[in-house]
C-alpha cells in the first residue's frame, strides 16, 4: 500500500518542463475541439475592438483633419465619412450581438463538457487520492476554475494578437510624423508588463494560500444550505461545530489579505504612476512644443498624434495586460493538466482478479494502515485488525469518530 501512495504522489508531482505561457494552448486544444466557433468569432472580436479603436482615433481623424490639406473635396469626405458610420454600425452589431447573444449561448456548453471531463477524470482516480490533502486542493482548484479560466484564456490569448497588430500599425504612424513621440509609447508597455507580472504572481500566491480555507467555508455553506442534512443539525450540536470552522476560515482569509495588501497596493500605485500620468501628461507636452514652439508639425498632427499616443497606451496596456493574465492563466492551466493526467494505479474499466461463483468469507489478517500525513507521526489508523466476514450476516462497525471505521470500509473495497 505504501509503495503505491508512493508512486501516485510522483505521478501528481511530476512538472511538465514548458513555461506557463505554453499551458495556455492546452486550455485552447479543449476549447476548440468543444467549439471551434467560439474560438474563431472570438478573435474576430478583438480584431474588430482594436479595428475600430485605431480607424476612428487615428485613420479618421488623419484623413479628416488632412482634408483642406490635400484638397479633397466637401462630397469626397462626406462619403469617407459615411462609409465610416456603415463599418462601425457593423462592428458595433457584431459586438452586441456576440455579448448579448452567441457567449451566453455557447458558455453552457463549454462549461458542461469542461464539468463532464472532469466529473469523468474525477470517478477513475484512486480512492485514495481522496485522504490526500495536496491531491484534493489539486482538483478542487482544477474544478473551480476550469470554465472562468478557459473562458479568460480564449479571450486574454485573442486580445494579445489583435492588440499587437494594432499598436504595430499605431507606433508606425507615430514614427512617422515625430520619431521621439513613438519612443514615449513603449514607456506604458515596460512599465505595465514588470508590474503586472509581478503583481499576478502575488495574486495566485494570494489565492493558492487561501483554497483550503475557501474550500472548508464552501463545505460550511453547502451542509448548512441542503435540506439532506437538516434534521442532522437541528438533531445534534454539530452547527456550533460548523461555525467554528467557518470562522476560522474566515480568521485565516482575513490574514492572508493582511499578509499582501501593502505589497499589492504599492506595486499598483507605482504602476498607475509610470504607465498613465507621467506618459499621457508628457506626451501631450511635448506634441504641443513641437506645434506651437518649434512648428515642426503640423495641427493636424498634432490632433493626429495625441490621440495615437492615447490609443497606443490603451493598447499596449492592453497587450501587457493580456500577456500577464496569460501567464498567470498558465499557472491554473497547469493544475488542470496535472490534473487530468494523472493515471489511477487500478483503472475502472480494469476487469479485476476472477473471483469464485460464490463468496463464502472475507477475512483479515494481522491488517494495518496509516495516511502519508501520519508517516511523520509514527501514528496508524488501524492497527492489527483480524476479523471475518461471512456471506449472508449483517456486521455492524461500531466506534468513535476517528475510530478508524470509514477507513476499514475503504479497504475491504
Amino acid at each position: 500500500m505504501g509503495d503505491k501512495q508512493g508512486m501516485m504522489e510522483d505521478k501528481m508531482a511530476k512538472k511538465i518542463k514548458i513555461s506557463e505561457m505554453s499551458y495556455n494552448i492546452y486550455f485552447l486544444k479543449i476549447l476548440w475541439k468543444i467549439n471551434p466557433k467560439r474560438v474563431v468569432f472570438s478573435f474576430l472580436q478583438q480584431f474588430f475592438s482594436f479595428g475600430e479603436w485605431v480607424f476612428g482615433s487615428v485613420i479618421f481623424m488623419k484623413y479628416l483633419f488632412g482634408a483642406a490639406e490635400f484638397g479633397r473635396s466637401f462630397a469626397e469626405t462626406a462619403l469617407f465619412i459615411a462609409v465610416a458610420m456603415l463599418v462601425i454600425f457593423f462592428v458595433s452589431g457584431f459586438q452586441i450581438w456576440m455579448q448579448e447573444r452567441y457567449i451566453p449561448y455557447t458558455n453552457p456548453e463549454i462549461y458542461r463538457k469542461l464539468n463532464s471531463m472532469l466529473f469523468e477524470k474525477a470517478t477513475n482516480v484512486d480512492l485514495a487520492c481522496y485522504e490526500d490533502v495536496e491531491f484534493y486542493n489539486t482538483y478542487t482548484k482544477a474544478a473551480s476554475q476550469a470554465f472562468s479560466r478557459a473562458c479568460s484564456v480564449l479571450d486574454d490569448t485573442a486580445c494579445m494578437f489583435a492588440s499587437a497588430c494594432a499598436s504595430i500599425f499605431v507606433i508606425m504612424t507615430i514614427f512617422s510624423i515625430n520619431w521621439v513621440a513613438g519612443l514615449f509609447s513603449f514607456l506604458p508597455m515596460i512599465g505595465n508588463f514588470f508590474f503586472s507580472k509581478v503583481i499576478n504572481r502575488i495574486e495566485y500566491e494570494k489565492t493558492l494560500e487561501g483554497t483550503p480555507y475557501v474550500r472548508r467555508q464552501d463545505y460550511v455553506n453547502r451542509v448548512l444550505y441542503l435540506s439532506r442534512y437538516a434534521k442532522e443539525i437541528r438533531m445534534t450540536n454539530i452547527k456550533n461545530v460548523l461555525d467554528e470552522t467557518y470562522e476560522e476560515a474566515y480568521g485565516n482569509l482575513l490574514g492572508i489579505t493582511a499578509k499582501y495588501w501593502k505589497r499589492l497596493c504599492s506595486l499598483g500605485l507605482m504602476r498607475g504612476v509610470l504607465c498613465f500620468p507621467l506618459v499621457f501628461e508628457g506626451m501631450w507636452m511635448y506634441a504641443a512644443y513641437c506645434a506651437i514652439v518649434e512648428k515642426s508639425i503640423l495641427i493636424g498632427d498634432f490632433v493626429v498624434l495625441a490621440n495615437a499616443i492615447v490609443s497606443t497606451t490603451w493598447m499596449l496596456m492592453s497587450l501587457t495586460d493580456s500577456i500577464t493574465r496569460t501567464y498567470q492563466n498558465g499557472l491554473y492551466a497547469k493544475t488542470l493538466q496535472e490534473f487530468m493526467a494523472y493515471e489511477a494505479g487500478i483503472p475502472e474499466d480494469w476487469e479485476g482478479i476472477p473471483a469464485p461463483e460464490k463468496v463464502e468469507t472475507l477475512e483479515l489478517k494481522n491488517v494495518s494502515f496509516r495516511y502519508p500525513a501520519q508517516e511523520k507521526e509514527g501514528k496508524y489508523a488501524l492497527s492489527h485488525i483480524n476479523y471475518t466476514f461471512y456471506a449472508g450476516r449483517r456486521t455492524a462497525l461500531v466506534g468513535h469518530n476517528g475510530s478508524g471505521k470509514s477507513t476499514l470500509v475503504k479497504l475491504l473495497m
